[in-house]
C-alpha cells in the first residue's frame, strides 16, 4: 500500500545505510574503446576490429538462419533469427547508408559486442556471439526476449493500468538496479549512459527485467576524461549535457528518470518536450531548473529515492548499490 512505504532518507538527501551489500565486480581485461578501429583514410578497419574482439565470442554464421526483419533504424538492422536451434535477435549494420553513418553506426556496434562479452548478469541480455563476413560484417546475436520492452509495456494501456509498485514496478526497478549496480561495481567501472525505460528487455511471462543498449556504453578508467554526451536529453545528467567531466553517477540520475516512468507510465517531461524547443530544453535540464518528477500517487518512500537519484550535484547522488539497497529495503519491509 502507497501509505506504507514511508520516507527513511536522511536530511541532506542520501539515502539510508543499505541493508545488503553488493559483492563488488571483476576486473575488464579489455577496453571497450579499443576494439574499434579506423584506417588511416578513415574507414573502419574490419579486420582490426575482427581481431580485436574475443576469438572465442564468433560464432559460425553458417548455423545462423534469419527468419523474419523486425525494424530498421536509421543506422541499424534487426531481425528475427535462429541459432543452432535457439531463438535469437540479431541486430546488423545497414550498409545501404552513407559512409560516415556506417562508420558511426559500426563504432556503436562492435561497442556494444565488445562489452557485452565483458558482462555476465542475470538482469542483462545475454550475449549469444557476434558473426562477421563480407557481405553483412558485423552483427550481434542476442537472446531473443518474447515481451519485448519495459517503454511498449508502460505504453500499453491496460497493461499500464493494471501494474502498481507492489505488484511489478518495484521488481522491475530492482532487477535494472541490480544490472547497474553490477555494471558501476567492475574495474574500470561500466557507464551505460542510456539508462531508460525503452532499452530494458522482459522475459517472458514479464517475470524478468533486462538491461540492454549496450551501443553508447562506456569503461571509465582513471586516466580518462569522459567528456562525450550522448543518450536522450530527457533522461541525460545536467553534466552529460555540458559535455564536461562525468562518472557513473550519470547513470543513477538515468535511473531516477526510468524510474519515473515507472512512476507515470508516460514519457519523462513529453509536456514540457512538445513546448519547447530542444535546445531550450537542453539548457533548461542543463542548468538544473527542468527535471522530471515523480506523480502525486507515488509512494513516499519510492518518491525519495527518485528525487536523490535526481539530484543536481552528482556527488549528492547515492551509488547505484544503496539505490538498489533502499530499494531492496522497500520490498523488505513494506
Amino acid at each position: 500500500m502507497p501509505g506504507k512505504l514511508d520516507s527513511r532518507m536522511s536530511a541532506s538527501g542520501d539515502l539510508s545505510p543499505p541493508g545488503k551489500s553488493v559483492p563488488s565486480g571483476h576486473r575488464i581485461s579489455l577496453p571497450t574503446s579499443q576494439a574499434f578501429v579506423l584506417t588511416p583514410d578513415g574507414d573502419v578497419d574490419w579486420d582490426g576490429c575482427v581481431a580485436r574482439l574475443p576469438r572465442m565470442n564468433r560464432i559460425d554464421e553458417d548455423k545462423m538462419i534469419v527468419v523474419r526483419h523486425i525494424a530498421t533504424s536509421n543506422f541499424m538492422s534487426t531481425s528475427l533469427g535462429n541459432y543452432d536451434g535457439q531463438a535469437v535477435i540479431v541486430k546488423s549494420l545497414n550498409l545501404a547508408k552513407p559512409r560516415d553513418e556506417i562508420v558511426s553506426a559500426s563504432r556503436a556496434l562492435v561497442t556494444e559486442i565488445a562489452t557485452l562479452t565483458c558482462l555476465h548478469h542475470p538482469n542483462i541480455v545475454d550475449f549469444i556471439g557476434f558473426s562477421y563476413s563480407v557481405e553483412r560484417r558485423f552483427s550481434c546475436v542476442l537472446e531473443y526476449m518474447e515481451n519485448k520492452t519495459l517503454r511498449v509495456l508502460l505504453d500499453t494501456p491496460s497493461a499500464a493500468a493494471a501494474m502498481t509498485w507492489e505488484n511489478k514496478k518495484l521488481h522491475y526497478a530492482i532487477d535494472v538496479c541490480r544490472a547497474l549496480a553490477y555494471m558501476h561495481s567492475l574495474t574500470p567501472k561500466l557507464i551505460h549512459r542510456n539508462m531508460k525505460a525503452a532499452n530494458v528487455l522482459l522475459t517472458q511471462n514479464r517475470q524478468i527485467a533486462k538491461l540492454s543498449g549496450f551501443g553508447t556504453s562506456r569503461f571509465r578508467s582513471f586516466e580518462e576524461t569522459m567528456t562525450h554526451g550522448v543518450g536522450n536529453v530527457e533522461w541525460s545528467a545536467p553534466e552529460l549535457l555540458m559535455a564536461g567531466d562525468y562518472s557513473e553517477k550519470v547513470d543513477v540520475y538515468s535511473l531516477g528518470v526510468l524510474l519515473v516512468e515507472l512512476d507515470t507510465c508516460a514519457l519523462p517531461l513529453a509536456n514540457e518536450a512538445a513546448k519547447l524547443h530542444p535546445s531550450e530544453l537542453s539548457k533548461r535540464l542543463m542548468v538544473g531548473s527542468l527535471r522530471p518528477s515523480a506523480g502525486k500517487t507515488c509512494p513516499p518512500r519510492i518518491a525519495h529515492v527518485i528525487a536523490s537519484c535526481l539530484q543536481f550535484d552528482p556527488a549528492l547522488r547515492p551509488s547505484s548499490d544503496r539505490v538498489l539497497a533502499a530499494l531492496l529495503k522497500v520490498q523488505d519491509e513494506p
